[in-house]
């Protein structure tokens, strides 16, 4: 037979559990939606890629490959933080964000470039 006590320690560490588990949820939804916004951002510049004149091609053809290899490196990120039990969540969450600060900075300066395409 457990006391109040025990029942109460119980919720209060299932209500944690839970907050966690919905805040993961969360961030998550959130992280994948913007990965879905680089992908939408990659097609938009091939497409523009179509218009433009064959000596800026190549350039800007390198600048999308690079920028693919560094979405394909967040998604894998990602991916890790979608697996990872709690104990590992909070420090790959912090290596997430550092790296998507890094891989928006990339996308920002792609974008003033496509500009002038």
């Amino acid at each position: 037979m457990t006391t109040n006590k025990e029942d109460s320690h119980y919720d209060d560490r299932h209500q944690r559990n839970s907050n966690l588990s919905q805040k993961r949820d969360i961030y998550q939804a959130r992280a994948k939606a913007e990965l879905d916004k680089l992908d939408a951002r990659i097609s938009e510049y091939r497409a523009k890629l179509d218009y433009a004149q064959a000596d800026t091609r190549a350039q800007y053809h390198d600048l999308i490959e690079q920028l693919t290899t560094q979405r394909d490196a967040i998604a894998q990120r990602f991916e890790e933080l979608q697996k990872a039990g709690d104990s590992a969540w909070a420090e790959l969450q912090t290596g997430f964000d550092q790296a998507w600060t890094n891989v928006n900075a990339a996308f920002q300066k792609a974008a003033q470039k496509f500009e002038r395409l």
